[in-house]
């Protein structure tokens, strides 16, 4: 084959065009050749060298007809990166902040959980004190009955009710609900459901993982989060802690489309 490269320089696109079917029958003749001996061997060496010479006429017809616009699409791409990087900081700035806010509000309902929690603790403490306390007291006026102290067995029944009285009413007094923090409307954002998964943290790690199922292992986490997100956090699964971490989404078409946030709602199960 002549100098394919030199001729495309000298006539441009003419050559190009009666490349197209010299290039289809090419592929035709080598697609389905076999080699069996070193003749054909040669045979392909020859169309591999035709080959090359036809790619590197094509790159040099292409590349000429490209040099015109290269000049001004590089300055086009400066131009958009101009715009593009100092947007992107503003976005970036905005959901860092936005971010910010949301975790804020997600560790003020956390603790306003965990206060309203160990509330409730202390309150059944109370109340097993009282009932304790009640119960001890039926006794000692059982035995004062018992040793003839009539007046003594009264003042300590009358003692043991109130007692009693008291565990009763710490049961029926209902605790303050933690202040609800719902997720606030965003323009261009949209809400997914989202659950975490962790060691369930009333157990001790090495219990917890024992206790992890053996489809789980070695321990998988993200087939089970997959399981939990499918299910939507109904599944139980031993020595595992299920959270709901909701997630704030850029709506598609947006520029931070994908990045997320997460929401203050959280709901956990074990």
């Amino acid at each position: 084959m002549s100098d394919l490269a030199g001729d495309v320089k000298k006539d441009g696109a003419s050559v190009i065009e009666a490349l197209v079917p010299k290039a289809s029958a090419l592929v035709a003749r080598i697609v389905g050749f076999v080699i069996k001996s070193q003749g054909d061997l040669a045979v392909v060496n020859c169309a591999y060298l035709d080959a090359r010479q036809i790619e590197k006429a094509v790159a040099l017809h292409f590349d000429a007809r490209e040099a015109p616009f290269k000049v001004d699409l590089d300055k086009v791409r400066r131009e958009r990166k101009a715009i593009e990087i100092p947007l992107h900081g503003a976005v970036v700035a905005c959901k860092l902040k936005m971010d910010g806010y949301i975790r804020d509000q997600t560790r003020i309902r956390e603790e306003a959980e965990r206060e309203a929690f160990l509330a409730d603790q202390k309150r059944r403490i109370e109340e097993v004190a009282k009932k304790r306390e009640a119960d001890a007291l039926l006794a000692k006026a059982e035995q004062a009955a018992a040793d003839g102290n009539l007046v003594g067995s009264e003042a300590l029944l009358q003692a043991a009710a109130k007692s009693e009285d008291a565990a009763v009413e710490l049961v029926r007094t209902p605790l303050p609900a933690p202040r609800s923090i719902p997720l606030p409307v965003l323009e261009g954002m949209t809400k997914r459901k989202n659950w975490e998964v962790r060691l369930d943290s009333k157990l001790s790690p090495e219990e917890a993982e024992a206790r992890i199922p053996l489809k789980y292992r070695p321990i998988d986490w993200p087939a089970i989060k997959s399981d939990a997100n499918k299910t939507e956090g109904r599944i139980e699964i031993p020595g595992v802690e299920i959270t709901r971490d909701d997630k704030l989404q850029a709506k598609p078409g947006r520029a931070s489309a994908g990045d997320e946030l997460p929401e203050s709602s959280t709901i956990s199960r074990g």
